[in-house]
Parts: C-alpha cells; structure tokens; sequence
C-alpha cells in the first residue's frame, strides 16, 4: 500500500510538473508573440519617423533655399530669344507657341523686390518636348523659376497618335526695386 501511495505522489508530482511545464511554455509562446508583433510596430514607426526625418530635411532645404533675385527685368526680345532657343533645344516648331504673355512688375509688401510673371502658352506638344523645353528654361533661368503649369490633353492626330497636350507655363522672376524693372513695350 506505502508502495501504491508512494507512486501515486510520483505521478501526481510529474502529472503537475508537467501541467506547470505546458503552461510556462504558454506563457513562453505568448510572450513571444506578443514580442513580435511590438517588434514589427516598432519597425513600421521607425520607418515613419525616417520618413518625417526626410520631410523636415526638405522643408528645411527649400526655407533655407536662397531666393534668385534679378536687377533687371530682360527686354522682350532678349524674352523671345530665350524662349526660341528652348523651343529649338525641344524640338518644337515655333508656330506651336501660341503666346507669351509679359505681366506688369507687381510690388511685394514689405519687400524691396518686384515679383513679374511671363506666361507661355504652347499648342499640341508631346510630353518629352514639353519636358525639354522646360529643362531648357529652368537651365537658362532668365525668364525665372517655373511657378506653375497647366496640361490639357488633346486628341490624337490623324497622322499619328503621339498624345498632344496643350501647355499654360507661368515664370516668376524676382528683381530688386532699386533697379527699376523695365516695362516691356
């Protein structure tokens, strides 16, 4: 009977070892679960935290960008001539430029620069020409910095079937107000 009792503490005692066993490796499995999921959130939030780091790095390179600033204003002609060379280097036949259009200089309050704007329209252009012509210009940088641009899509041709895109591009040139810009004629 001491001998009946005596195996039956034995397989009590392994019965809850191993119960206590199954669940520290419960416990083990959850854990580390748990640890891998944190792990593949801490991964994406530093991942998104380079991405902001990047953000601000940007931000702070266009603020601390300088500002080109002109003494004077370029003649109309000299305008022209930018503008054909641009054409030329794109590849565009100059009857496709449909208008240049020179706007009067505009004080800046609080500045002493005057803020000019030149618009170029262009007619039927494919998007490597367009792409060319304004490398040529922001190159060039007489006219100023490209502020903004408008693509319409035309149809295609009967000829071909290049998809053409009529094109608004405004410049903006800054110049100082103690050299008065030129009025063009």
């Amino acid at each position: 009977m001491i001998f009946f009792l005596q195996s039956l503490w034995k397989v009590l005692w392994i019965r809850v070892g191993l119960t206590v066993l199954c669940m520290l490796l419960a416990v083990a499995l959850w854990l580390g679960w748990e640890l891998s999921r944190s792990l593949a959130s801490l991964m994406g939030e530093r991942h998104a935290l380079e991405t902001c780091k990047n953000y601000i790095g940007s931000i702070d390179q266009f603020r601390n960008a300088r500002i080109v600033v002109y003494d004077i204003a370029p003649e109309k002609e000299e305008s022209i001539s930018v503008v054909r060379h641009a054409l030329g280097f794109a590849s565009i036949p100059e009857d496709l430029l449909e208008d240049i259009k020179y706007g009067k200089p505009n004080a800046i309050p609080s500045s002493p620069l005057y803020r000019e704007d030149t618009v170029i329209v262009l007619r039927s252009i494919d998007l490597l020409q367009f792409a060319r012509f304004m490398q040529h210009l922001e190159q060039a940088k007489e006219l100023g910095v490209c502020n903004s641009f408008q693509l319409n899509a035309k149809t295609p041709g009967d000829l071909d079937d290049t998809e053409r895109w009529d094109v608004q591009l405004t410049l903006t040139r800054l110049t100082r107000s103690d050299k008065r810009p030129s009025v063009r004629r």
